[in-house]
């Protein structure tokens, strides 16, 4: 199984690399405006806290958008063929998946928490360190879902599922503006609302349950994924 996921990483490492490269430029996009706007007396760094937010989740977006090349590389017969015949089969296939797919998640977690650290240092109230976590929490529940089209239909297909469920997302954020409660968004210091909203005791015990729900989730989607792999594996071979 090592051996798929350091040829799943070397057949990505552009896209690996082109995330790494984002990733440094949103963070200096952070750090840089957290440092030229300290030098304002009147800066206020929870106003820069969507921007910051906005642009690592931009990152982890991109990484799950931009690594197709992790299924696309195996749509073929003959590497098909040869996965069949190895000691781990279509398991060590399809789990090298899940595991390059986390790898690079939290490697991009990484960088931003690097970010993080430094923006903390120039101005501890500019601190996401808890929306970063949940960026990556979402990413893994989105994954979750995506993956198993993935790996059933192909990596172009996929794509457009992926696709399909970030319209649904939108879709429901959109309604939610238009009906839903968004009079915090009028208020003088609406972070701070929102940060006071989070803070409730039933949202307390949501955030705190989720990534346990989410790393299940993906284990449930690993095992959704080998039961496709097969019907898809016949398809690539065609």
């Amino acid at each position: 199984m090592w051996g798929h996921i350091y040829k799943n990483l070397l057949l990505c490492r552009s896209s690996i690399i082109f995330l790494t490269v984002l990733g440094i430029v949103c963070s200096g996009i952070c750090i840089a405006a957290t440092a030229l706007g300290s030098a304002v007396p009147s800066f206020v760094a929870s106003e820069y806290m969507p921007l910051f937010v906005l642009c690592y989740y931009l990152v982890f977006f991109t990484g799950s958008v931009s690594l197709t090349t992790l299924f696309t590389c195996d749509e073929r017969g003959t590497w098909v063929s040869f996965v069949a015949s190895t000691p781990d089969s279509a398991k060590g296939q399809v789990l090298a998946k899940y595991y390059t797919m986390l790898i690079v998640n939290v490697f991009i977690t990484f960088i931003c928490f690097v970010s993080d650290s430094v923006v903390s240092v120039i101005s501890p109230d500019g601190s996401v360190l808890m929306a970063i976590i949940m960026i990556f929490v979402i990413t893994v529940i989105y994954n979750s879902v995506t993956m198993p089209f993935f790996i059933r239909f192909g990596g172009d297909k996929g794509l457009a599922v992926s696709g399909v469920a970030l319209g649904v997302v939108l879709f429901a954020a959109m309604v939610y503006f238009l009906f839903g409660d968004i009079s915090f968004l009028f208020v003088d210091d609406p972070m701070a609302v929102l940060m006071e909203m989070l803070s409730g005791e039933w949202v307390t015990f949501v955030l705190s349950v989720l990534p346990f729900a989410a790393f299940a989730l993906y284990y449930l989607s690993y095992r959704i994924s080998l039961k496709l792999y097969r019907k898809g594996a016949e398809d690539y071979g065609q």
